[in-house]
């Protein structure tokens, strides 16, 4: 086992013991369907543990970051969270803007996630 192995452990075991649910939903197929106009489109809700924070006042420029938005920390071993994803957390429903993994020698550790009401 690597260092770097032992931090991502130490991560996820942070976030179970710290960390509330999360669900991601993601879509997955299908589409409209041209004779009906029916979505056919179907969806994957994918769980996970995670922490949701505010940004500091600081970084809050209104433009890129919003009073709204939040940073999310998931741990990595779960899913790769995507921009086009939906995001549940405490009965609030949030889309993600960015993703940022910490990755120290090739071992993703924890997402990063800016999600926006």
């Amino acid at each position: 086992m690597s260092f770097y192995s032992g931090l991502q452990e130490t991560a996820a075991r942070l976030l179970d013991q710290f960390g509330q649910a999360v669900a991601f939903v993601r879509i997955t197929g299908g589409g409209i369907d041209p004779v009906t106009g029916d979505d056919t489109s179907t969806t994957e809700t994918m769980e996970t543990v995670g922490v949701l924070r505010r940004f500091p006042d600081n970084l809050v420029d209104g433009t890129r970051i919003k009073s709204t938005d939040r940073e999310l920390v998931v741990r990595a071993t779960d899913l790769t969270p995507e921009i086009s994803d939906t995001v549940m957390v405490g009965g609030e429903e949030f889309q993600v803007e960015e993703i940022q993994t910490s990755t120290p020698a090739g071992t993703d550790l924890v997402y990063f996630v800016r999600v926006r009401r």
